[in-house]
């Protein structure tokens, strides 16, 4: 099962085959995928850019479990919790590419650690885990902007990139 966008404001939990990993890969048993403003947008106006001839998968605010690491995957194992890197190692996970986090186990393709798969404590529940991606916007967002002490910044929203920035 997967959640697609067919079109403008038409999403469909639809049937797919499962995941086909190769030696570089990894399959995640998806845990928890939060519902970004994006995948909004993208049910909106019908997929990434707008409509699309096929259906494009959504959810990209993910953890998991690792249910298989192919043999080539290294820093992470079968069984090893963690979130995942939706744009890490050429993905392109529920951002315009073919596969997307609203789904029971989802391929990563590339799968390495700290690249595609972050390794997460076992204390930490994986809805918490899921705000990983969202916090690391946020994140990026005051590396880039690269304010100094004693200047002023203006934070437009207040959703959790926006609070990871003010953070």
């Amino acid at each position: 099962m997967q959640v697609n966008v067919h079109g403008p404001a038409d999403v469909r939990l639809d049937s797919v085959e499962g995941p086909d990993p190769g030696p570089r890969d990894a399959v995640v048993r998806v845990a928890s995928c939060g519902i970004c403003g994006s995948d909004v947008g993208y049910v909106k106006i019908g997929g990434v850019a707008g409509p699309t001839d096929s259906p494009m998968p959504i959810g990209h605010e993910l953890s998991g479990v690792v249910e298989f690491a192919g043999a080539e995957v290294r820093g992470v194992r079968s069984g090893d919790r963690v979130v995942v890197n939706p744009l890490g190692a050429e993905n392109q996970i529920g951002n315009g590419g073919g596969e997307g986090g609203f789904t029971p186990r989802l391929l990563v393709r590339n799968a390495a650690e700290g690249r595609s798969l972050v390794p997460i404590p076992d204390g930490i529940p994986f809805e918490a885990a899921a705000l990983a991606e969202p916090l690391g916007v946020g994140m990026q967002a005051v590396n880039r902007g690269r304010a100094q002490p004693g200047e002023k910044a203006v934070v437009f929203g207040a959703g959790p990139i926006g609070l990871a920035a003010i953070a």
